[in-house]
């Protein structure tokens, strides 16, 4: 079981695998296995697809120009020992690796989603067919940004790994609470976009009574096409009816409540956590009132792993998993020390603060420190 003050696993592992021998129907080595070669990219996909496997495997790709792994092989195995084992996909073998997919898939861009090159990190779960009907996104991909390969991806696979051998399955990655928070926020942009154009109901609707009186005058045969018009234009008034009065509940609920800023809020708060705190608390506890706006605009990009890679301000990495991310606006320093909590995909924020001097302050460091450990605690 997984605890945070413990996240390695324990050095009875490595002496059972070195006095004994294991098996998990695949090679099992207290140190990463090595794929250089085609013969062993062969022997890498059979193991791959072998359904007798019992654990995840770990494959390590070389940055193409040093052809060096930018993640330590040897740490990560010790970090994974008895949960995965890591295997090293040499250059010339990674790129002999996606040939082999895409024989086997019948497919070269398909074979391209499976496979792992350029310094990622790839995790295959147990079970893997390697056919079209399969979903290659269920096999997360770490890929290096600028050259450089987070050492968050250890405790992330850790975490996930952990989490898979405690619970007996495969996690799933689909967050649903971001889906719905998408979907809601589409309809209310749909539903705005439908009041704005209100006249092309009515001009569709007019254009089916003007067909139907076309119809009844031309066509005698056509009466239960015509039913079925009308039938059609009702349902057209109706639903335009509707539209009109959730827009004016939405027009009352606006002048009353400020909507559009409680979506934005809602949106915010749901996205960025902190213990008992919301972050639009902190935010109003460390920023200037004038500058919220633009800070929370920048705080949105966080919530997209991606744009770690290219957020708005300034990223950096404090050490001890706090991040400090930076943004200049009104002349103001404005300071967001945040996490990352990969197993449940939040990102939290933990302490926030304004200054004119772009130094950064050991005490505010400190407060975020100390939040951090109180979550984990939790």
């Amino acid at each position: 079981m997984q605890r945070r003050q413990r996240s390695w696993p324990p050095g009875v592992v490595a002496l059972l695998l070195n006095e004994f021998e294991g098996t998990a129907h695949m090679p099992l080595s207290a140190s990463p296995v090595a794929a250089l070669e085609r013969g062993d990219v062969a022997a890498l996909l059979e193991m791959l697809r072998n359904q007798r496997r019992s654990l995840p495997v770990v494959v390590v790709s070389v940055d193409t120009f040093s052809e060096r792994p930018l993640v330590s092989a040897d740490d990560l195995q010790k970090r994974l020992l008895g949960l995965a084992q890591v295997v090293v996909l040499g250059k010339r073998a990674a790129f002999a690796f996606r040939d082999d997919l895409a024989s086997a898939l019948q497919d070269e861009a398909l074979a391209r989603r499976w496979g792992v090159f350029g310094g990622a990190v790839r995790l295959y779960w147990p079970g893997l067919k390697l056919d079209r009907g399969e979903n290659p996104f269920q096999h997360r991909l770490w890929v290096p940004d600028s050259g450089a390969l987070d050492l968050g991806v250890m405790d992330a696979l850790f975490d996930d790994l952990a989490w898979a051998s405690l619970h007996g399955d495969v996690p799933d990655w689909v967050d649903s609470a971001l889906i719905q928070r998408l979907a809601d926020r589409k309809a209310f942009e749909a539903l705005r976009a439908a009041s704005a154009d209100s006249s092309l109901y009515e001009q569709y609707c007019a254009t089916l009574e003007r067909d139907l009186e076309a119809e009844r005058a031309h066509r005698a045969e056509a009466v239960e096409r015509a039913a079925s018009a009308e039938g059609e234009l009702e349902s057209l008034r109706y639903h335009l009816r509707e539209a009109n009065a959730a827009l004016t509940t939405l027009r009352q609920r606006a002048r009353e409540e400020h909507a559009d800023a409680a979506v934005d809020g809602a949106w915010t708060v749901a996205t960025f956590r902190l213990g008992a705190q919301g972050t639009r608390d902190c935010i109003d506890d460390g920023i200037p009132a004038e500058e919220r706006a633009e800070v929370a605009d920048a705080m949105r990009w966080l919530a997209d792993p991606e744009s770690w890679a290219n957020p708005m301000g300034k990223l950096s990495n404090l050490g001890g998993g706090v991040y400090e991310y930076r943004v200049n606006v009104k002349d103001h320093w404005n300071r967001l020390f945040v996490a990352r909590l990969p197993r449940i995909h939040t990102v939290v924020v933990l302490h926030a603060y304004s200054k004119k001097s772009n130094e950064l302050d050991p005490a505010e460091v400190k407060v975020a420190n100390e939040r951090l450990k109180q979550l984990s605690v939790r």
